[in-house]
């Protein structure tokens, strides 16, 4: 358990208290979990809950102690911790609070205190708790056994809503799979909340709750006590769905385009054993491969099938075009490659007694174009989450095509022609 310096009697009462709270586990057999929707902001998140543990007292009756507020400094604090985003969940992330809360914050409606709560964070520390509006520009966090405030910290922000969000329960400092971290530095503190609040999870020691006491008028006080019998853990539910990626939008006007000098992808050798000049047909053809991959700007999982409808960038008369829409499936990397056959008819004239070599020339192109495109993914519940990405598309193709002579020498056995 977490402990800080206090007065040696608040000790005393605090650590009465919490061996009262720290009742072993039932020995009977718990009910499976009771599955209810939460509906948070504009987005539901599943809360998946136990039913048959006892209520643990309310914070009033959790806490004796002497509330102290523990204000941050502002000018310490400044710009330290960048946010950053959950691996392949780029959409959620931790944001600078800027006095507005941005569509898809992640929160709870409290109903013990009949008020929004939104999930923050400190700015230089993994502490977590609550803000609301209604207290000021502040995050209200845990600091066992003293409550925090600072104005200066993250929110969570599930973009989109696109982050399939999942409440799980825990107790005695259990954390569930794909928990959601506070930050990057620590491996055991989560976003946790029970029936009286939001607040932070310990793996391997309890739920701390930051409590605020409107003591009269505007007088804020408070402390932050701990629960371990029953609270849950905001999580990332990894369930299977389906995704599909669509309505790509290429920026042509950004794209760059490396060409090579010409090269010989075809050739052929004419004879003329005759002794007059021959003109001759030839056709010049070539089969190459076209490639093409589309690599996002952050990382994102592929699922186990993953339809894509997208249509190729091709180099036309030294510009580029866009082609017909093709559909196709991947479980791996978004990538095509396509086999490209060009034909080539060519008159030539061939002198005398001589033998000429002729080649079909082209040049590789390479194409970096940015895009952006709408990502859908449909979960096993039926819902379908839509959110844009962003990235570059790489393409690496043949064109500008041409025939050149390289060279005419005379034939080995040449025939005779007179005068």
């Amino acid at each position: 358990m977490r402990s800080y310096l206090c007065v040696a009697l608040t000790v005393l009462v605090l650590a009465a208290d919490h061996t009262l709270a720290s009742d072993t586990p039932p020995d009977k057999a718990e009910t499976p979990p009771m599955m209810t929707l939460l509906k948070v902001s504009k987005e539901k998140i599943i809360e998946n809950r136990t039913t048959n543990l006892p209520d643990e007292p309310a914070p009033s009756a959790q806490n004796k102690t002497t509330a102290i507020f523990v204000v941050f400094n502002e000018a310490k604090t400044f710009d330290i911790v960048p946010p950053f985003t959950f691996d392949d969940n780029p959409n959620l992330e931790w944001q600078r609070f800027n006095g507005s809360l941005p569509s898809g914050t992640v929160g709870i409606w409290n109903s013990y205190t009949d008020r929004h709560d939104y999930v923050c964070r400190t700015l230089d520390g993994c502490e977590t708790g609550f803000y609301h509006s209604g207290y000021g520009d502040y995050c209200f966090f845990a600091r066992y056994p003293k409550l925090g405030r600072t104005n200066g910290f993250f929110i969570l922000v599930n973009k989109d809503e696109f982050v399939n969000l999942e409440w799980k329960s825990g107790s005695y400092g259990s954390v569930p799979e794909n928990s959601v971290r506070t930050c990057i530095k620590s491996e055991k503190d989560y976003v946790g909340k029970n029936k009286y609040g939001l607040g932070l999870v310990s793996a391997g020691d309890s739920f701390y709750l930051p409590w605020l006491d409107l003591i009269s008028g505007d007088t804020l006080n408070g402390y932050t006590t701990w629960y371990r019998r029953s609270y849950q853990v905001l999580t990332i539910n990894t369930d299977e769905y389906e995704q599909v990626i669509q309505d790509v939008e290429y920026d042509i006007d950004q794209s760059s385009i490396i060409k090579t000098p010409p090269f010989a992808v075809d050739e052929h050798t004419v004879n003329n054993k005759e002794c007059n000049y021959a003109t001759l047909t030839v056709t010049l053809s070539a089969t190459l491969t076209q490639t093409n991959t589309w690599e996002f700007t952050s990382s994102m999982t592929l699922a186990t099938s993953t339809t894509v409808t997208v249509g190729i960038p091709e180099i036309v008369s030294a510009s580029v075009t866009i082609g017909v829409e093709q559909t196709f499936q991947t479980t791996h990397e978004i990538s095509i490659s396509e086999s490209q056959t060009t034909s080539l008819q060519v008159q030539i004239t061939v002198p005398p007694n001589k033998k000429c070599t002729f080649k079909l020339q082209g040049r590789r192109f390479t194409l970096h174009i940015p895009f952006k495109a709408l990502i859908g993914r449909t979960y096993s519940s039926g819902d379908t989450k839509w959110t844009t990405i962003s990235g570059t598309y790489e393409g690496v193709q043949v064109s500008d095509y041409d025939a050149v002579i390289e060279h005419c020498e005379p034939l080995a056995d040449p025939l005779p022609c007179g005068k």
